[in-house]
């Protein structure tokens, strides 16, 4: 497995370097359209190039796969919101609809296999991948993975693309919620809540490829662990496709996790268990060969992987029909009904947290102070794996290398990427910053418009003032403090644009590779809302976050909080709309808010007897509470439930019904 990069210049495919670096093929091509910066066209031409390569080596096809969590990861693909917002709409709909869409544009640009749903179940907000998965409970996880997978695999697979599940097996419940972290979880409550999804995804939408996680499980990381992806997996579960490892973790079991004495051995063991694809960049199972010679690999486990590689690309039709059709590529990628499900999904996920003496939605306002750091950075209204914030993240830690969050990580991704296609598109401009000058690609590739401008026309008839307040790690934050209240000082209502910043950039607070466990607003954002407080003015905040924050301290400040989560192109229209009333907000909560940090994990769905909910499932007033929990959200109408009926008894594995008046 190699990236794009590895094979071209800027974009370009290379005959030059495709013969040194895959003098004999390739099997599998990850992060795909990431190596391209001029949009799926570009794509599209490489992969036939590509395609044409591998096949006159080897008359085997090259199986492409591509991120996709929310949306294919390519220039001007259809970017939704992040699927921790999907799930806030609780119709698992819109995940088959999205689905629909991530398979059609992966198609069309030759990636045979999207690297989504994520079926984790996110039960500790410290995890910083909250936002990639759809929350806490497995039955609600479990609904919108088996429609997202049916949406991108349908029915006849040479039409369309895998869905890859990721992360097989509880990764979003590592120790102490630090990614990669050992997983101390019982074997009953892995297999009745962790891999509930992943079931559904196969059950349901025959799921056809699946990623292992880095951590350990019963002490063996998941890409030597035999027992749960061998057994479990394709045994219990009859799952009969591929499984990938995660980024590098493959070595990292012997690099990092210190099991096996050399690569040999260590292929021997991720063969027998399963594992089809060492990727990102293969480092261990190009041993293979010197394995089986020297009699340490078994020479079947390798028969049984070379056959589920082969079944799969015969699946889906790349032995048929290799290429594709460049010149529909432009059809697929403007389909403007794509861009309104991505624009509605956002609008359904707005969820409304609180509204004290119903001052939203704003009226009669003459004079709107908007303060915070999100207002105006539009990358940071995206989820840290769609396009423009992974690209626009990754080329600023390319650019400030010291700051990487990860040794070698701009090192690996400056492989990966066009990087000097990348500086002319998003930082091309040396008198401005780098955020100006990512905002300006984003209003022109995405049509975005800041949150400033968003409330200006929203809000014709009042006058909308903006002050960014001090960045996380500003020196002079006081000093920015007392500007930013100073310019609130004709204003009927201050609007606050706070949260945390995801990606991969050296000022993420939480994402892939970010081990934060402090859920606070981040930097000097509660100060920042302390100041504002001591105005007297009415505060509205704004939540752009992927994650459960801990608001103990900010929300008795607040007289109206809007949780946004990370809601994409339309984010500011869409926050904008629903201050002004024109949207009711609707979106209800698919993971647990704690008071503080420390409650975590914090969920609702405890075993019986256990947690903040006792065995007569009535709070247990011993136990801190959740600030906000499971299903929570309020709108702008009221809601009255009475005459509640469950039936008094329910068997393991039949329904039951619970009904009750609801009164608007």
């Amino acid at each position: 497995c190699i990236v794009p990069g590895m094979v071209c210049n800027s974009g370009v495919f290379s005959q030059d370097k495709a013969s040194k670096t895959m003098p004999n093929g390739i099997g599998r091509m990850t992060q795909y359209a990431n190596g391209f910066i001029k949009g799926p066209k570009q794509v599209a031409e490489a992969h036939n190039e590509i395609q044409k390569y591998v096949i006159e080596k080897t008359g085997i096809p090259v199986f492409i796969q591509n991120e996709s969590s929310t949306g294919t990861v390519v220039r001007n693909g259809t970017v939704f919101p992040i699927p921790l917002a999907w799930a806030s709409t609780f119709k698992d709909e819109n995940a088959y609809e999205a689905g629909k869409v991530i398979g059609d544009e992966g198609k069309a640009i030759g990636a045979k296999s999207m690297m989504s749903p994520v079926a984790d179940v996110a039960r500790d907000s410290r995890w910083g991948r909250v936002g990639e998965t759809f929350g806490e409970d497995p039955m609600l996880v479990a609904r919108f993975s088996a429609e997202e997978t049916k949406g991108i695999q349908g029915d006849d697979y040479t039409k369309r693309c895998a869905a890859l599940a990721k992360h097989w097996l509880a990764y979003g419940v590592s120790e102490g919620g630090v990614n990669c972290a050992t997983i101390n979880i019982n074997e009953k409550e892995i297999k009745e809540v962790y891999a509930a999804p992943f079931a559904a995804s196969i059950k349901e939408g025959g799921m056809h490829s699946v990623m292992v996680t880095y951590s350990d499980l019963d002490g063996r990381p998941m890409s030597v662990n035999d027992k749960y992806t061998q057994k479990f997996l394709r045994g219990d579960l009859g799952f009969d496709g591929i499984a990938v490892c995660d980024g590098m973790s493959i070595p990292r079991v012997l690099e990092t996790q210190g099991m096996f004495k050399d690569r040999e051995e260590l292929a021997a063991f991720a063969l027998k268990a399963g594992i089809d694809s060492d990727t990102p960049m293969t480092s261990v199972y190009n041993h293979i060969v010197d394995g089986v010679k020297n009699g340490v690999i078994d020479e079947k486990d390798l028969d049984d992987c070379v056959l589920r590689v082969l079944t799969e690309k015969e699946e889906f039709g790349l032995f048929d029909n290799p290429y594709i059709d460049v010149d529909k590529v432009e059809e697929v990628y403007n389909d403007p009904k794509a861009d309104e499900l991505s624009t509605r999904i956002a609008e359904e996920s707005m969820t409304l947290l609180k509204n004290k003496k119903n001052i939203l939605p704003l009226k009669n306002v003459k004079n709107i102070a908007l303060v915070g750091p999100f207002a105006e950075r539009l990358s940071t209204m995206y989820g840290g794996y769609a396009y423009p914030c992974m690209t626009a993240t990754m080329l600023a830690t390319i650019l400030d290398a010291q700051k990487a969050k990860m040794e070698g990580f701009a090192e690996m991704i400056s492989s990966m990427f066009d990087v000097e296609g990348m500086k002319a598109l998003m930082n091309r401009d040396p008198s401005k910053s780098y955020d100006e000058n990512v905002n300006t690609w984003l209003k022109e590739d995405y049509g975005m418009v800041t949150l400033t401008e968003a409330l200006r026309d929203e809000f014709k008839d009042a006058t909308v003032t903006y002050n960014p307040g001090p960045k996380n790690n500003s020196e002079n934050y006081k000093d920015e403090i007392a500007a930013a209240v100073k310019d609130t000082e004709n204003a009927d209502v201050i609007i606050l644009s706070l949260g945390e910043i995801t990606g991969f950039g050296p000022d993420a607070t939480s994402g892939e590779g970010t081990n934060n466990p402090d859920l606070r607003l981040p930097g000097h954002q509660q100060e920042l809302l302390e100041a504002c407080a001591k105005t007297g003015k009415p505060i509205v905040l704004v939540l752009f976050n992927g994650r459960p924050l801990a608001l103990k301290e900010a929300e008795p400040l607040c007289d109206a909080i809007l949780e946004a989560w990370y809601p994409g192109p339309s984010a500011s229209q869409t926050v904008a709309k629903v201050l002004s009333g024109k949207i009711n907000p609707g979106g209800k909560l698919p993971v647990t808010f704690p008071q503080i940090s420390s409650q975590c994990p914090l969920y609702f769905g405890h075993m019986t007897g256990s947690g903040y909910i006792n065995i007569k499932q009535e709070p247990e007033n011993t136990v801190l509470q959740p600030l906000y929990p499971f299903g929570y959200g309020l709108s702008y109408t009221t809601f009255k439930y009475s005459n509640l009926k469950v039936d008094d008894k329910v068997e393991t594995g039949k329904t039951f019904k619970v009904c009750a008046d609801v009164e608007n």
